[in-house]
């Protein structure tokens, strides 16, 4: 019988995203830091278990009980806390009542929001509702940390199950800001891009529309007054959804959020925000939560205070939109812009061009018909494409075009077979835009993509399939050494109790034979064989912590010439429940090895 056999080295990032000392700094319920006005609850038994009794290790005292508690039990109840600024939050630790009373809360889900009306629940990593475990007794503390942080202004937890009552203390957990990549830090969230100050000039601002000269857009600036030259405040001229106001920054910058106000009798109460880098842009990408729903931000309650708004992630845009979608009397608004000081750092932001002419290039396509530096594909190519392979690995985030290509799909690869395609907002395929004249046309990706090959492949053009372009990279190579780094199979790291398998040949051929470079020794074969061939056979890893895993590396047989040609890779986060690796399409995605 042709035994099944796979040798497997799990690769990684060497941190752990959830036991990171990095990301279980607690926001201060504990310590005080965290102001009795800024817990609040859905209900409390009495007035000596309010949701300030919910603070992790409160004990009762002469004055009130040990935990907060719920006046019913019922899974509408729920304790919240306003953080009082945007933190990356990664986990929740959670007791019970302190004292006499066997109460405490078995699971519960965790909310939240930018805005204490719009809630988004914590997900795992495939997008279902996580219900977290909760506690089996009064006082044990149970940690418990998200799939990955959500960034928040306001936390929420709802029981969904307990014991005897619903009781509950608890602590949140946040990343140090420092260590988040896109960290809102007090600078960016408070520096002002130039409305108020005039450092924008008034032609950078301009509106769907205006009541009169007088209530023109650039009197929108905050704290603007009436003058000779206008009204306080920009007024549309119609009161309905289609009205906007926006802004040309003059460059790319990171945006953190908006100040609002009204003037007088008029004000917006609700609007949305969107960004793009081109002020003619036909689709603007509209700030979103981590789940994909647009944030719809709250607005002014009258004309005159002004009310801050950060976005849930920082954003990198040129042109900012704000889209009122609801308003008191009129739709009249002052603003102003916050972000970070300067232009963006040449390397954040990545705009060195690599010419398609370059020597290191090599250039591939559907079919080859070139015309001085375009190409033109055959006429009857269904899908024409042309890939560029660049002989080392890039870090890429966008392309420029000229020709008569009007829309295109990027894909990517590292081997030049398997490709990737780009993808876009709420993780749809990415049409990007061409060009509708001779001027060059820049695209940015929404997130850099790491390969080696880039194709581009046209879906709509003018009379025929004409077409230059250049690729938009990060300086410097990347090395696969410096990316990934191996958990342990190989070097023993990860102990063979770790190593299971759905069968074995027999105990020489044991999960614990599958290590990377392994070979026949008195321990053992130079493999783990399944004992049966069929698909349903799996050998698994337990890494003992949450880690963030990027790719495997496999081997066949060392004594036998026998090996894997292909296979799927599944996760979990506590071994009974599975989720695929999906390719950028969303489907699951199936790795051929070299025969």
């Amino acid at each position: 019988m042709t035994q099944l056999v796979c040798i497997l080295s799990i690769l990684g990032l060497l941190y752990s995203l959830a036991i990171s000392e990095k990301c279980d700094k607690p926001l201060g319920l504990e310590s005080g830091n965290v102001r009795p006005d800024d817990i609040h609850a859905s209900s409390e038994l009495d007035k000596w278990h309010g949701p300030d009794r919910g603070r992790l290790n409160l004990r009762p005292d002469l004055n009130a009980g040990g935990s907060w508690t719920a006046k019913t039990n019922d899974q509408s109840q729920w304790i919240q806390v306003n953080m009082r600024r945007v933190l990356n939050v990664s986990g929740i630790i959670t007791q019970g009542r302190s004292g006499h009373y066997s109460q405490w809360v078995t699971s519960f889900i965790v909310l939240y929001s930018m805005d204490a009306q719009i809630w988004e629940n914590v997900t795992d990593i495939v997008g279902d509702t996580m219900t977290f475990a909760g506690n089996d007794d009064q006082d044990t503390e149970v940690t418990n940390m998200f799939s990955s942080p959500v960034m928040a202004l306001y936390i929420r937890l709802t029981p969904t199950s307990w014991h005897e009552h619903i009781s509950l203390r608890f602590e949140v957990l946040i990343c140090k800001e420092t260590e988040n990549k896109k960290a809102i830090n007090e600078s960016c969230t408070t520096n002002a891009l130039g409305m108020e100050s005039r450092r924008i000039p008034s032609i950078n601002i301009q509106a769907s529309s205006e009541l009169r000269d007088n209530f023109g857009a650039r009197r929108a600036r905050l704290n603007s007054v009436s003058d000779s030259d206008g009204h306080g405040g920009w007024i549309a001229a119609k009161n309905n959804m289609n009205q906007w106001i926006q802004v040309d920054l003059g460059a790319s910058k990171y945006v953190t959020g908006v100040i609002t106000q009204g003037y007088e009798n008029g004000w917006v109460t609700r609007f949305e925000i969107q960004y793009g880098d081109d002020r003619n842009i036909k689709e603007w990408k509209t700030v979103r939560l981590g789940t994909g729903s647009p944030v719809v931000f709250e607005g002014n309650l009258d004309g005159d205070t002004a009310v801050t708004n950060i976005f849930p992630e920082l954003i990198i845009t040129r042109f900012l939109r704000i889209h009122p979608v609801e308003w008191h009397y009129c739709i009249l608004l002052r603003f102003e812009i916050l972000g970070c000081p300067g232009r963006l750092n040449p390397q954040t932001n990545c705009s060195d061009v690599f010419e398609m002419t370059s020597e290191k290039v090599s250039l591939t396509a559907s079919s080859n018909y070139l015309v001085g530096r375009y190409w033109f594909p055959d006429y009857d190519r269904e899908h024409p494409w042309i890939q560029a392979d660049f002989g080392v690995i890039k870090k890429i985030t966008g392309v420029t075009t000229r020709g008569s290509v009007t829309s295109f799909t990027i894909l990517y690869s590292m081997d030049g077979n398997n490709m990737e395609t780009v993808i876009g907002e709420g993780n749809h395929v990415m049409e990007f835009p061409g060009n509708v004249n001779d001027v060059e046309k820049v695209n940015i990706f929404m997130e850099p993509v790491i390969t080696q090959f880039i194709r581009i492949q046209p879906m709509s053009w003018k009379s025929r399939v004409t077409l230059r372009f250049q690729i938009i990279v990060c300086p410097g190579n990347i090395s696969l050494d410096e990316r990934y780094q191996p958990l342990g199979m190989e070097s023993r790291d990860i102990p063979s109790g770790d190593i299971e398998s759905s069968s074995k040949w027999d105990n020489a051929h044991g999960p614990r034979r599958a290590r990377l470079n392994n070979i026949k020794d008195s321990d053992g074969r130079g493999a783990w064989s399944s004992r049966y061939n069929t698909n349903s056979q799996w050998i698994q890893v337990n890494f003992r912590k949450l880690t963030n895993i990027s790719g495997v590396i496999t081997q066949g047989r060392s004594d036998v010439s026998q090996w894997v040609e292909s296979y799927q890779v599944l996760y979990s986060t506590n071994g009974d429940d599975w989720s695929v690796i999906l390719n950028s399409l969303g489907t699951p995605k199936t790795n051929a090895t070299i025969v």
